[in-house]
């Protein structure tokens, strides 16, 4: 056969076994007296067992050397694969059910308490986020849940909202500001987020603070109450 014929036969490109020749991972057939390789039955087994690695993600390389845990190898990557595979197919049926991300329950709840303002609308991106980081868990949800009936918590996230509205239209370095973010602080714990700390996974997001949208002496408020001063 000549290389176009067993190509075809393999299923595969007449420049994928010319490169198959060139790593070593398939040997070099016979030719015949013009200078033409001839392939013979066995070549074309051994070009089909090299595609057959070769889209199992085994590399050429291994191929050639003929490293004996190979098929070993093989089926263990392909089994991570499988895995994960299966991992992103279970997120895909999760969002298709509304079950990542922010439930639907919670963003009426914080509706309800805070209204239709900006400040719930953050409130409510950042927990959408954190659902499909995951960073927020099941048992955060519960706990959120409980704080949105509780009137203490309640109360505090209305403070909270009219606190981080002021200081929007405030001077960083303000006495007004100062007095506030004292405030904050002391509410540090409260609110919509009390008692979720543990049921947190941490992670990175690949943000920043400067990634955030914030006026005023709001950026200084988050750097202090998040521990990185030198950002405010």
């Amino acid at each position: 056969m000549r290389i176009s014929e067993v190509a075809r036969a393999a299923g595969c490109s007449v420049r994928a076994v010319r490169h198959y020749h060139a790593s070593g991972a398939l040997p070099e057939p016979p030719r015949t007296a013009a200078g033409y390789r001839d392939y013979r039955m066995s070549d074309l087994a051994a070009l089909l067992r090299v595609r057959i690695l070769v889209e199992a993600g085994v590399s050429l390389a291994d191929i050639r050397t003929g490293v004996p845990s190979l098929l070993d190898t093989a089926l263990d990557r392909l089994d991570t694969q499988l895995a994960e595979l299966r991992a992103r197919r279970e997120r895909l049926l999760a969002l298709q059910a509304g079950e990542l991300g922010l439930p639907a329950d919670i963003r009426s709840r914080i509706l309800d308490v805070l209204g239709a303002t900006d400040h719930a609308r953050r409130e409510i991106d950042a927990l959408d986020f954190m659902g499909l980081s995951g960073v927020a868990t099941p048992e955060t949800w519960s706990v959120i849940r409980g704080n949105l009936t509780d009137p203490a918590r309640r109360a505090e996230m209305r403070q909270a909202q009219e606190h981080w509205d002021a200081l929007a239209g405030l001077s960083p370095h303000s006495p007004e500001a100062d007095q506030i973010i004292r405030e904050l602080h002391s509410g540090v714990g409260g609110g919509l987020m009390h008692g979720s700390a543990g049921t947190l996974i941490p992670g990175e997001t690949g943000l920043s603070l400067q990634d955030l949208d914030v006026h005023g002496a709001q950026l200084r408020a988050i750097a202090e109450l998040s521990g990185s001063p030198e950002l405010a």
